[in-house]
């Protein structure tokens, strides 16, 4: 909803027989696999409790997971120029980008990150868990991400987050803007300004009100939060 994409992107939760995530360019596919939320739900879950009920840690990982995949689909898609390390520049349009704005977006954004940092720090072989050697969750990335959100607000309502300062933050999170501006829905292009309003259609007849999984509009984190409550609901 956010970005005009010049082609449409599907998502795939399914079995891809190990535990990782990726975007398919040439199908069009993100892939956030159904063994890598098997085993979030095995490394993160805290002790003494079911993993068969996924606690906050968990939810909060996989959607800081999928948003990054999804910035890698967005990157490529919109053929963004990378300015720096690929890993950062997909957390900055998918996690950062799609999250800032919203103070519990924000927060489920960074505890997700917090999270995949401390298990990534001693991570399973490679041919294990791919995952970590396609998308290593770094300290450098966690305060990348920190700094962007942190950027995002205006100096007089700056969060009050790690280093670095506000001013760089600030500094980059533009940046990133002047980058995306272009593609975002909200930009409106002279052919979309032209036209008068259109006349307003009649009124629809009334429907039943649709489950939380159908629900529109929701954030982008908040749809998140709902496919994957309800997957879980199973």
């Amino acid at each position: 909803e956010l970005f005009r994409l010049p082609t449409g992107v599907t998502s795939t939760p399914a079995p891809c027989g190990r535990i990782d995530g990726f975007y398919d360019p040439g199908a069009q596919q993100l892939h956030l696999c159904e063994e890598l939320l098997t085993y979030y739900a095995g490394v993160l879950t805290p002790p003494g409790e079911d993993p068969r009920r996924p606690a906050p840690v968990v939810r909060d990982a996989t959607l800081v997971s999928f948003l990054h995949l999804l910035g890698h689909a967005l990157v490529t898609v919109l053929h963004v120029p990378v300015p720096g390390e690929v890993e950062e520049a997909a957390d900055a349009v998918g996690a950062a980008f799609l999250a800032a704005g919203s103070p519990e977006d924000e927060r489920t954004v960074l505890a997700g990150s917090a999270a995949l940092v401390q298990r990534s720090r001693t991570p399973e072989p490679p041919h294990l868990v791919p995952w970590w050697r396609h998308h290593p969750w770094t300290e450098a990335r966690a305060a990348h991400l920190r700094c962007l959100l942190a950027g995002s607000h205006p100096p007089s309502e700056a969060p009050d987050l790690a280093d670095p300062p506000a001013s760089s933050c600030r500094e980059a999170w533009l940046r990133w803007q002047t980058l995306l501006t272009p593609s975002l829905r909200l930009a409106a292009t002279p052919s979309e300004a032209t036209p008068p309003p259109p006349s307003p259609p009649p009124p629809a007849p009334a429907r039943p009100v649709p489950s939380a999984l159908d629900a529109v509009p929701l954030a982008p984190v908040a749809s998140l939060r709902a496919y994957y409550e309800g997957l879980n609901g199973r």
